[in-house]
């Protein structure tokens, strides 16, 4: 077998953290692990895009930035092992290998750089920690060279915060509630936009999450146009990309609930004229919701926005007020007055009548009577 092919195999299963032991006895005669000692430095590049020509790649950049070995992990990484290097030439080295790629290949790619004192042992670990290393991309694009200093994820208290303000956001998407839903917004992205804090596959998921709400209350939403915008989400390079993805949504949406005012305000006209004339009856949220198309929790919302008046209290009111009118015009008696509010349990309409009076109904109309 090729000899470079020999080593390409065994470097693969070291970097993955598989066992290389068989290959190497099965290969002993033609491998130099001794060689592969002295590579102290590992540099990874990655690129957006799938690189098909690695194995040439590979050779140029051998031959350039003198490396020892150079091999393809994935179809969009390179892999490059050096000899040992401080800090500073590390850097060089990153800086010559995303030089060569950008003016032989016109390929942009980011590099990190990490060192190992026994390869053997130690190439696995090192490979993971730079593959986690290039997941800073997503929030810093501008930095072609990603350093080990970034701030660690702070655990699982950082992504429940990231949780809760997403399950906000939802319900003031269904509400319609426009300002806070952007100043919601504005939030979400500085929990999530520092580096590193959130992974970037979770920071996708937490969008399309959303973006499957904002899209239910869009003219088409549920179909192409969520599909489209998920595509964009999922193919984000960066932070900075998802939050423009989600902001033009936003901003589709708060047009829409502007559009939807005068209707909304027609609905809840026909929400109180049918109030002021079934009063007497029994009336539940879930029926008014149903009369206009609408959910109960958002009826009660835009309601409450549109009167200044919570439905219920709305309800009440008017009954006591129709109550408090009949006691004063009329001789009916209390019950007969209950009923004719909507009152069918007598003791529960004197409650409420002092509730809202201070006084019992039949205390009011005494009172009325001294006057």
């Amino acid at each position: 077998m090729d000899r470079i092919l020999i080593e390409d195999r065994i470097l693969f299963a070291l970097i993955t953290g598989k066992d290389a032991g068989h290959l190497s006895r099965r290969y002993g005669s033609d491998f130099d692990e001794a060689q592969l000692e002295g590579m102290r430095t590992m540099i990874l590049l990655e690129a957006g895009q799938d690189l098909f020509d690695g194995e040439r790649i590979c050779k140029t950049l051998q031959a350039v930035t003198g490396a020892g070995c150079c091999l393809q992990p994935d179809r969009r990484q390179l892999l490059l092992l050096m000899g040992k290097m401080d800090a500073g030439q590390e850097q060089e080295k990153a800086l010559q290998a995303l030089d060569i790629m950008r003016t032989h290949y016109d390929v942009s790619c980011y590099a990190a750089s990490g060192g190992m004192e026994r390869p053997l042992e130690e190439m696995s670990s090192c490979y993971q920690a730079l593959r986690k290393r290039m997941e800073k991309r997503f929030y810093e694009p501008e930095n072609r060279i990603l350093k080990e200093d970034a701030p660690a994820a702070s655990g699982n208290a950082v992504y429940a915060e990231a949780e809760a303000i997403v399950k906000a956001m939802k319900q003031l998407v269904r509400t319609g509630s426009m300002p806070e839903l952007s100043e919601q917004f504005e939030q979400m992205c500085e929990t999530c936009g520092q580096s590193g804090r959130l992974s970037p596959a979770y920071i996708r998921f937490l969008a399309a999450d959303l973006l499957r709400e904002i899209c239910a209350r869009l003219p088409g939403g549920n179909g192409r146009l969520f599909e489209k915008e998920l595509e964009q989400i999922e193919a984000a390079e960066s932070f900075a990309s998802v939050r423009e993805i989600m902001k033009k949504n936003i901003t589709k949406l708060e047009k829409e609930v502007q559009g939807n005012s005068q209707v909304t305000h027609r609905e809840i006209e026909s929400v109180k004229r049918y109030i002021y004339e079934n009063y007497d009856k029994e009336i539940s949220v879930d029926h008014l919701a149903d009369m206009v198309y609408m959910a109960p929790s958002y009826l009660s919302h835009v309601f409450k926005k549109e009167t200044g008046q919570n439905l219920s209290k709305f309800i009440k009111t008017y009954r006591m007020e129709k109550a408090k009118e009949l006691l004063d015009e009329t001789h009916h008696k209390i019950v007969s007055i209950s009923y004719a509010v909507g009152y069918p349990n007598v003791s529960y309409f004197c409650q409420s009548f002092r509730e809202y009076y201070g006084v019992s109904p039949q205390r009011y109309r005494d009172q009325g009577k001294r006057n």
